[in-house]
């Protein structure tokens, strides 16, 4: 396991602290690939953004013609949040990686 520690802003945005009303928007893709066989390659994202800051964005991919896959888990509010990932490679083998976006580590609840 490994932790980044960093500014990253790929999915923390800053927006308006005092909003008239709640509100979210939400946005969903899939892209699959395939042949005879059935589906070889697939990648999804879900993003949640609500007006109150609260973001959350999942992104899944799967090839199985490399027997890799991948998935990551952002949560933040605001410009502050934090990011999982795992990736399981084709012999296996599994790498996570934690990356806090600017946050320390002491301040993850949960």
């Amino acid at each position: 396991n490994q932790t980044q520690y960093g500014n990253q802003h790929s999915l923390m945005h800053h927006s308006c602290p005092h909003p008239q009303a709640h509100s979210f928007t939400f946005q969903s893709s899939t892209v699959t690939y395939g042949g005879s066989n059935g589906a070889y390659y697939t990648s999804s994202t879900t993003r949640r953004a609500d007006s109150d800051g609260l973001r959350f964005e999942e992104h899944k991919e799967a090839d199985s013609t490399t027997g890799q896959a991948a998935h990551r888990i952002s949560r933040g509010i605001h410009d502050k949040g934090h990011t999982l990932s795992r990736h399981l490679k084709s012999d296996g083998q599994v790498d996570t990686m934690q990356t806090l976006h600017n946050i320390n580590e002491d301040e993850l609840t949960g």
